[in-house]
């Protein structure tokens, strides 16, 4: 299986919610249903499809920061509250379960 260069960027350009399980997911399904070169009219809307609203939403900017910081703090809770200024490790713990963000998932 080989990528057409429009399709390599949108997969290396796309921020993988599900994480790795999701880009494993994705490149076996492209595997099975795809003959030779994949283009991008093979890729999933979730890759093509660029929704506009959610980066303007202060939710998705904080969300998207918190799971930056815990990649560079390597999954680490009291680092990542400190890094990010939270008042209490609280604070940090609800906004991990509003956005149903999983620490372990950036563990190393």
């Amino acid at each position: 299986m080989e990528f057409a260069k429009p399709a390599m960027e949108l997969m290396l350009n796309y921020h993988y919610p599900g994480n790795i399980r999701e880009l494993e997911n994705t490149i076996a399904k492209l595997h099975v249903f795809t003959d030779g070169q994949v283009r991008v009219s093979d890729l999933p809307d979730r890759i093509t499809v660029k929704d506009v609203e959610n980066p303007l939403r202060i939710e998705y900017v904080e969300s998207e920061h918190i799971k930056y910081v815990l990649r560079l703090k390597k999954g680490n809770q009291a680092q990542t509250q400190l890094a990010i200024g939270y008042g209490s490790i609280n604070t940090l713990k609800n906004k991990l379960s509003d956005y149903d963000i999983h620490p372990d998932d950036y563990a190393q």
